[in-house]
């Protein structure tokens, strides 16, 4: 990772662990780390954000709906508050709710295998599988 270049910056980590893909990772197993906690500690001084792990690329650009809209899909983002917002607003252009799940550690609430990741859910259905996950 190039840390001092990140330093300060916004970054948004979209990546997912896949222990059959990326190898064993303990912290990882056994849940006392997000994999985006374990990156941002890759990258010192730099806000990290999870995001968009949980939404197929090509669904990115066909289920995009206009704020206000009936049963938007949600989309969950985790990190560092100030950095959130500008995320946040990143995605409400594309056309999606954002549910705050909170810090990079709730990340782990909606990475593969929870009852939140990679399902279209509205805002509301969002957050219920949120505290399912």
């Amino acid at each position: 990772m190039p840390a001092a270049e990140l330093a300060g910056k916004t970054v948004i980590d979209t990546s997912n662990y896949h222990p059959q893909r990326d190898g064993q990772i303990a912290g990882l197993d056994a849940t006392s780390t997000s994999s985006s906690e374990l990156l941002a500690g890759h990258m010192p001084g730099a806000h990290a954000v999870m995001a968009f792990n949980n939404i197929y690329f090509k669904d990115l650009g066909s289920q995009g709906q206009p704020a206000g809209t009936p049963d938007r899909r949600g989309l969950p983002i985790g990190g560092d508050a100030a950095a959130k917002r500008a995320v946040a607003d990143l995605i409400e252009q594309f056309g999606f709710h954002v549910v705050d799940a909170g810090g990079l550690a709730e990340g782990r609430r909606f990475q593969p295998g929870t009852p939140a990741y990679s399902r279209p859910l509205d805002a509301g259905a969002l957050r219920a599988a949120l505290d399912e996950g």
